[in-house]
């Protein structure tokens, strides 16, 4: 949450995708970055994904828009970043997940 209000002031009051994330789209989003494993689109550019002209998917459009997940994928951390590089000193190279696992 942190994370996402000091982003939210960088764009100011207007722009809508900016807006805190609960439970319901947390777990929507966190789909979406497993849908896009299961399609293999890991190198694909995300813009492609959200495309209109038959050549993107569906559910992501219909999930939310691109600006959101976007801002999500800056925005959302899963340990402690002041705390990663003694993680990763200590051995462990997958410091930024460790703690979810």
């Amino acid at each position: 949450m942190q994370k996402i209000t000091q982003l939210s002031a960088n764009y100011g009051k207007t722009v809508l995708f900016t807006n805190h994330i609960d439970t319901v789209e947390l777990n929507a989003f966190l789909g979406l970055l497993y849908l896009n494993g299961v399609f293999k689109s890991g190198n694909e550019d995300p813009k492609g994904l959200w495309n209109a002209d038959g050549t993107g998917r569906d559910i992501f459009r219909a999930t939310m828009s691109l600006d959101r997940f976007r801002f999500l994928l800056i925005a959302i951390w899963f340990d402690d970043p002041a705390e990663r590089e003694l993680r990763k000193e200590n051995g462990d190279r997958t410091a930024a997940i460790s703690e979810i696992f």
